[in-house]
Order: C-alpha cells, then sequence, then structure tokens
C-alpha cells in the first residue's frame, strides 16, 4: 500500500511550470504573428496581379477602340463621362464609359484595387489619358505644363520608346495614393522595396506595355 500512495502522489503533481507556459505562449504568438504578416502579403501581392492584368485588359479594349474609331477613347473625369472641358489635367482622368457603351469594348466597368484613400474624392476607375488630351488641355487652358511634363516623364522612364506612347493607365499601386511624376522622375511600384511601397503601377501604350 505504501509504495503506491507513492507511485499516486509523484503522478498528480506532474505538470508544466509557468516559464515553460510563456515560452510556450511566446512561440506561439511569433508564429500567429508571422502567419498573418505573410497573408497580408499574399493578398497585396494578389491585388498587384490583379492590377496588372486589369490594365492590360483596358489596354486591349483601348486599342480595339482606336482601331473602330481611328483616335484612342476621351479620357473621364471621375464619374466616367468624357472630360471635354477639360477640367481635370491628363494625370487626374479615368477610364471612360465609352469602352463599355455603346460599344462593350469591355464588359464591364473595371475598378482598381487599390482606390485612393478617400472614396468621396477619388473615384475608383484606373486612371487614363492619352497624348492628344495633354496637348488639348495645354490648348484649353493657355498652359504649357501638363504636356511638358508628360514628355519628361517618359523620356526620363523610357527613353527609346518616349515618342511612340500614345496613352497610359495607372493604378495608386498599395500604398493608395499618387506618386506620379514628380519632377519628372518616375515613381514606379517595385516589390523589391517592400510588398507595399510606394510608387504607382502603370501601362504605356502602345508597344510600352507594364514597366514595373
Amino acid at each position: 500500500m505504501r509504495s503506491k500512495r507513492t507511485f499516486f502522489s509523484r503522478s498528480i503533481f506532474k505538470a508544466f511550470s509557468l516559464i515553460e507556459l510563456l515560452v510556450v505562449v511566446a512561440i506561439i504568438a511569433i508564429l500567429c504573428s508571422i502567419g498573418v504578416i505573410n497573408l497580408l502579403q499574399a493578398q497585396t501581392r494578389s491585388k498587384v496581379s490583379r492590377a496588372k492584368a486589369d490594365m492590360r485588359t483596358i489596354a486591349t479594349a483601348v486599342e480595339s477602340y482606336n482601331v473602330d474609331h481611328n483616335a484612342y477613347p476621351f479620357p473621364a473625369n471621375q464619374y466616367g463621362a468624357a472630360d471635354s472641358s477639360f477640367t481635370a489635367s491628363g494625370f487626374e482622368t479615368h477610364t471612360p464609359s465609352l469602352l463599355t457603351t455603346p460599344v462593350a469594348y469591355v464588359s464591364m466597368t473595371i475598378e482598381e484595387p487599390f482606390p485612393a484613400g478617400d472614396r468621396s474624392l477619388e473615384s475608383p476607375l484606373y486612371h487614363y489619358s492619352t497624348r492628344s488630351y495633354f496637348l488639348d488641355y495645354d490648348m484649353a487652358n493657355s498652359s504649357s505644363g501638363p504636356a511638358g511634363d508628360l514628355n519628361s516623364y517618359l523620356l526620363t522612364m523610357m527613353p527609346s520608346l518616349a515618342s511612340n506612347v500614345e496613352f497610359f493607365i495607372f493604378s495608386h499601386g498599395p500604398d493608395s495614393d499618387h506618386d506620379t511624376p514628380v519632377s519628372g522622375v518616375p515613381a514606379l511600384y517595385d516589390p523589391t522595396n517592400g510588398v507595399v511601397s510606394n510608387g504607382d503601377i502603370g501601362y504605356w501604350g502602345p508597344g510600352a506595355g507594364l514597366k514595373n
């Protein structure tokens, strides 16, 4: 009987110490934080891929429109209507409703995955403009700025293709704000600078395509 009591008394009091429990909790917390970070980065990378695919789709629609009308579709204001009064500079115009109606060059309006922070002030549509819009904007507003800014921007980014670019499409990128152009210096998103970093995602056509 005495040996049995000794066996049970030793078994009953076996347990983790407080330090061991804290170590286990700390390890679990570290693993969870790593998992959450990787999940968020995976979501951002997925949105970047979606933005690039969207811009290729829009570019195809723009080129198809150009084939039919011998001109690229007119850039739109934040509501998708043609900005014929030239109220916005070329870097602030958006993809037009002409791509969806009356002929559906794309089946539906495409909104970008990285809209600007204030949705009430910024359209969720991708930014879009053409070289001719910049020139017409300067004439309508007696200005020589925007067209010169565009030319400087293109020459800095793609010297050999600058003169061929007739339209561009922009996404804000993961930082959800405007980063182009600043003093003619391209600010393009590059994941090697961090999955969520400064820079816009851009498509230039015809021929240049995605440059980031």
